[in-house]
């Protein structure tokens, strides 16, 4: 779970500029670089890592050339991985939801490796 924050941690303090630095000094291979730097962003204390999430959480990050939605998207799925463990949720609205999970299906095929979930349509059946 601490690999989780400190994924989240180092997305809320970096900017593009040190995002850039961060994957060109892991051979330019972004999950590798982002996988690394979890883990030793991670190791640091819970406490210090909520710390710095809540300073961190002024909403800068950003890929890149990706929708805003992407920085979104990692709030909520890693926000979800990290309280899940600790029988916790996010309350999440579906409109922020929607949005994300359509700009991933656009993305998914160049960011995910994600082909074959092309052709899935995602239905609301809670109404």
């Amino acid at each position: 779970m601490r690999d989780v924050l400190g994924h989240l941690v180092h997305l809320a303090e970096s900017s593009q500029i040190s995002m850039t630095r961060d994957i060109l000094a892991f051979g330019g291979r972004p999950n590798r670089a982002l996988q690394q730097i979890a883990r030793r962003e991670g190791a640091s204390p819970a406490a210090e890592l909520i710390e710095r999430l809540r300073r961190g959480a002024d909403g800068r990050f950003h890929v890149l050339g990706s929708p805003r939605a992407v920085a979104l998207g990692e709030v909520l799925v890693h926000g979800e991985d990290a309280l899940r463990p600790l029988g916790m949720s996010m309350a999440v609205q579906p409109s922020d939801a929607g949005h994300v999970l359509d700009v991933y299906r656009r993305i998914g095929p160049l960011v995910f490796r994600a082909n074959r979930y092309q052709t899935v349509r995602l239905v609301a059946t809670d109404d």
